[in-house]
């Protein structure tokens, strides 16, 4: 692999057409990783569960019974 070649943090694959932008996601004002749209939309489902869970609008509601 190249040394230009920016992978993800998490499943260290390399993030095609890579922008800070859309890929970094900051954690803290010290640290910040880079994930690509797959793991991006797994965090995002994994939250949006989570928040479902928490405070069950129905929006939330819906999406959740699309999904199954």
């Amino acid at each position: 692999m190249t040394e230009s070649t920016t992978c993800c943090t998490l499943c260290e694959q390399p993030i095609a057409d890579y922008s800070a932008a859309l890929h970094d996601l900051r954690l803290s004002d010290a640290r910040t990783v880079r994930i690509c749209d797959d793991c991006g939309r797994k965090i995002m489902t994994w939250q949006g569960e989570k928040v479902a869970a928490l405070f069950p609008t129905r929006a939330m509601k819906r999406r959740q019974e699309r999904r199954r």
